[in-house]
């Protein structure tokens, strides 16, 4: 604004909060006074903002000031319902003892102390990783949107190649036409720039390079169509590297006996013994395979938090995948949690 300002201009910008179901406008930055990088302002006159954890009570579970959570609202504009249609009212519209009513918003954010709102993403679009760890894409968004090549970048969840659940995030990227640096060049740009802001786990796993994003009937981004195009296009990230080499070691480690591997992993391999169907059969089959065959068995269930039932069949695909781990040990893994 002051930008403009100097250059003549008589109108000014202003950022903000809204939904339709509140009103509109539920916050503003009115004046530099009352704005911060990144934040959307402060509510507006009347409007209450709580933050509260994600399907919980504004009155039970509220949050403090800085922590993360749903973002909820109550104002004497909002709606009083949807019409024809209660069942998502009920998702939408919160009916509290002490008499109040809120909005439960399905987006995630938080506000400081000096009470200026920050929105960090959608419900829907965050990213659950294996470990139940929570990642908002909005926030690896803005960092690679810092990069000079980058013209525009979209993170979406990724259908973990690891285990049989969760995602890992994948950032799908438009570069600048005029771009004359390497595609490797730019992900070991884009590794650096993620690795000083984020803890490890919240970096990209994947990077897409494409030329356009898939927009849906109204114009918007279609998340889901990124989502489902999976990975087979992508580049890989150090992080993944990182992760693909310890399991890889893990797997090499194949001159230990049959005896010392149960030992030293004696919790994963009682674990492993008791999630499936067919114990007998299990434990039967494990006392006969390989160092190597039960040392992928193991690392393939350690940082799964639920494991599903494994029938026979698929657990002897497995040890046949393993036995053969000579010609493919990168494919392994992959194919053994497929």
């Amino acid at each position: 604004n002051e930008f403009l300002l100097n250059h003549g201009c008589t109108v000014s910008m202003q950022k903000g909060f809204g939904m339709t179901e509140g009103g509109s406008a539920l916050t503003s930055t009115l004046s530099n006074e009352c704005n911060k990088v990144g934040s959307v302002g402060i509510p507006l006159c009347k409007n209450n903002i709580a933050i509260c954890k994600s399907d919980g009570s504004v009155l039970d579970d509220e949050l403090g000031y800085g922590e993360t959570g749903e973002i909820c609202i109550k104002s004497p504009t909002m709606m009083s319902g949807y019409y024809d249609e209660e069942e998502e009212e009920h998702k939408v519209l919160k009916h509290y003892s002490d008499g109040s009513t809120w909005i439960h918003s399905g987006d995630y954010g938080y506000v400081d102390g000096d009470g200026f709102l920050f929105f960090m993403s959608r419900k829907k679009r965050m990213i659950v990783r294996p470990d139940g760890h929570n990642i908002f894409p909005s926030s690896i968004e803005n960092v690679i949107m810092l990069n000079k090549h980058v013209k525009d970048c979209v993170v979406v969840g990724a259908d973990s190649e690891f285990n049989t659940q969760g995602q890992y995030p994948k950032a799908c990227i438009i570069l600048n036409k005029d771009t004359d640096v390497s595609v490797e060049d730019i992900i070991a740009e884009l590794d650096e720039m993620c690795e000083v802001k984020f803890p490890e786990r919240d970096v990209p796993y994947y990077y897409e390079f494409v030329d356009e994003f898939p927009l849906t009937s109204v114009g918007k981004v279609d998340y889901r169509k990124l989502e489902a195009s999976g990975v087979s296009n992508c580049y890989h990230s150090k992080k993944y590297k990182k992760d693909l080499n310890i399991l890889l070691e893990n797997i090499e480690n194949k001159d230990k006996s049959l005896e010392e591997l149960i030992v030293n992993n004696k919790n994963e391999y009682e674990r492993i013994v008791n999630l499936t169907i067919h114990n007998k059969t299990y434990i039967d089959i494990a006392k006969n395979m390989s160092a190597l065959e039960l040392m992928l068995l193991i690392t393939s269930y350690i940082s799964v938090p639920v494991t599903p039932k494994i029938d026979q069949d698929g657990f002897n695909d497995l040890v046949n995948v393993a036995k053969n781990y000579d010609n493919a040990l990168e494919n392994i893994w992959r194919l053994g949690m497929n």
